[in-house]
C-alpha cells in the first residue's frame, strides 16, 4: 500500500473503525470497574498496613517508645530538681587537665533517656566543647543515682532528657 493512500471507508469525513475493532477493545465501563477494583486493593492495603504497625507496637510494647516533656502528666525528676542536679554536677565532676591547662569553659549537652525504672541509659553528646569536657560529662552522667521516672496515665514510662553540665573557668 502506498503512503498516504486511504485504506479505510469514510463517513462524514471520520474514519469508520471496523467491527472486529471494537469487539477486542476494551469498553469504557470495563475500565471504570477496573479502577474501582485498584483503588479497593489500594485502600484495603493501606488499612491492613496501619493495622499490622499497630500490632508491631502492641508486640514491641510501650516500653519502647520514649516520651517528650510534653507528652506526660509527671516529667522524671531528679531528687531535689534542678538544685539537685546542680550540687550533683558541683560534688562529682572532675575537670579534666585539659580544660583546665587551655582555661576551657561553656556548657555540654548530653542527651539521655530516663528509663521506667529511674535509671540513665542511651547518653550521647549533642554539644561539646573538647578538651575532655564531654567525656567527662558522659561519666558524671553515667554515675548519676536514679531519677524518679516519668509518668503517662499514672504508668512509669521512659522520657527523653537533655542534660547541661557546665564548665565554668578556673582561676
Amino acid at each position: 500500500m502506498p503512503w498516504g493512500k486511504d485504506t479505510g471507508e469514510k463517513r462524514d469525513g471520520v474514519f469508520k473503525v471496523s467491527d472486529r475493532f471494537l469487539s477486542n477493545s476494551v469498553s469504557f465501563e470495563k475500565i471504570i470497574t477496573m479502577k474501582k477494583i485498584i483503588l479497593l486493593l489500594s485502600l484495603i492495603f493501606v488499612v491492613f498496613s496501619t493495622e499490622a504497625q499497630s500490632l508491631v507496637d502492641e508486640w514491641r510494647g510501650e516500653s519502647a517508645r520514649i516520651y517528650e516533656d510534653v507528652d506526660l502528666e509527671q516529667v522524671a525528676y531528679f531528687e531535689g530538681g534542678d538544685r539537685g542536679f546542680k550540687k550533683f554536677v558541683e560534688e562529682n565532676l572532675k575537670y579534666p587537665k585539659q580544660v583546665i591547662r587551655m582555661n576551657i569553659s561553656g556548657d555540654v549537652y548530653v542527651e539521655t533517656i530516663i528509663e521506667k525504672d529511674g535509671s540513665v541509659s542511651v547518653i550521647s553528646v549533642r554539644k561539646g566543647i573538647g578538651g575532655g569536657a564531654d567525656k567527662e560529662s558522659v561519666r558524671l552522667i553515667e554515675s548519676m543515682p536514679k531519677w524518679d521516672p516519668a509518668t503517662k496515665d499514672g504508668v512509669p514510662v521512659r522520657q527523653r532528657k537533655l542534660l547541661k553540665v557546665v564548665f565554668e573557668k578556673k582561676l
